[in-house]
């Protein structure tokens, strides 16, 4: 997943979420409810990637997907030492 494809994925979550309910997502991300307004209404084109990342954090666990939503590819993985090779 390219980089916008990444921030827009999360952009599309933010505006989402009822305008009355932006103070909840600013208290949990510690992103601030004025940022977070800019950012829903395209006054900031290019947020910083703490601030993507701290929202995308926030909404998989609300979703309750959890953890990274780009999986590690299998050839990047660390191998397992508990697995026997054959």
């Amino acid at each position: 997943m390219s980089e916008l494809q990444f921030f827009d994925r999360v952009l599309a979550r933010l505006r989402a979420v009822p305008y009355t309910d932006l103070k909840t997502v600013a208290d949990a991300t510690h992103v601030s409810l004025s940022n977070l307004r800019k950012i829903r209404y395209g006054e900031v084109k290019n947020p910083g990637v703490q601030t993507v990342q701290a929202l995308d954090d926030y909404f998989a666990r609300i979703d309750g997907t959890g953890g990274h939503p780009c999986p590690i590819p299998e050839s990047l993985r660390s191998p397992d030492p508990t697995v026997k090779k054959s």
